[in-house]
């Protein structure tokens, strides 16, 4: 009866045992899968600053670059969640992301922040007297490529109404400029429309929308502005973050209203 009871019990054994060594292999392939996403950044970092600002007969002396912190913070609520020290006027990001998740981050210091994509590649940041200027990556190169332009149709608009004011010798009156305003704000929004159209659920077409809707005063504005656009964009963490903006400014401006009629 042992030989038998064995005989039959051992066709059972190996298939248990070769289950387990499957769903170990399973569990390990997931993993290596998962991990295989997560390519390294490195961020290197410069200053394009002068040692003090002039303002009419006053000069500002700017803060020494040496020994200040820049942080990497979270949308969501600003928090660093990386810093490193400036030294010999550079600093320098290493991290992972994962490849088929890119994201945004303020850079941040006490000369102010700005928006950069953290993404996988070697790539540079720049902090200038005009912001911060990320390059060397697709996606931060199209984000550079996009304030370009719109730099390009604000420079033409100044033009055209330097000559209007030329041709007639004073101010140009609203019947002159008004139109001008029109068209390069429609100009503005053409370009932006056509980037969204090919980026509806990338941070290429979550930056433009960002930048098309920057004259939302409240929160309704703002939904209203986002109407019709992919859930990735409307919900995403850059929006959610100008939602907690404005809801602060017209937090505090209700504080200011009532105090005010007291």
């Amino acid at each position: 009866m042992n030989h038998l009871h064995t005989q039959y019990q051992s066709p059972i054994n190996p298939s248990i045992h070769t289950m387990k060594k499957l769903l170990f292999a399973l569990c390990a392939l997931f993993v290596f899968a998962s991990c295989s996403h997560q390519k390294p950044y490195r961020i290197a970092g410069s200053f394009d600053l002068h040692d003090s600002i002039e303002y009419g007969d006053t000069v500002i002396a700017v803060e020494p670059i040496d020994g200040m912190y820049i942080y990497l913070c979270n949308l969501q609520d600003g928090e660093p969640f990386d810093s490193v020290e400036v030294k010999d006027k550079t600093f320098r990001f290493e991290g992972t992301v994962d490849d088929r998740e890119p994201y945004f981050v303020f850079l941040a210091s006490s000369l102010g922040r700005g928006l950069i994509a953290i993404e996988p590649g070697e790539y540079q940041v720049v902090i200038g007297s005009s912001g911060v200027d990320a390059m060397g990556s697709p996606i931060n190169d199209a984000i550079t490529d996009f304030d370009d332009r719109i730099a390009e149709i604000n420079q033409l608009l100044l033009e055209r109404l330097s000559a209007a004011e030329t041709a007639a010798g004073a101010y140009p009156a609203d019947s002159i400029m008004l139109p001008l305003l029109l068209e390069a704000n429609d100009t503005f929004e053409h370009y932006a429309d056509s980037i969204i159209e090919r980026n509806p659920r990338n941070l290429i077409g979550l930056y433009a929308v960002h930048s098309l809707t920057s004259g939302a005063q409240t929160v309704d504005d703002l939904e209203n502005s986002l109407e019709g656009y992919d859930d990735f964009i409307v919900n995403s963490p850059l929006m959610n973050s100008r939602r907690a903006y404005l809801r602060q400014l017209e937090s505090t401006g209700s504080d200011y209203d009532a105090e005010f009629q007291e």
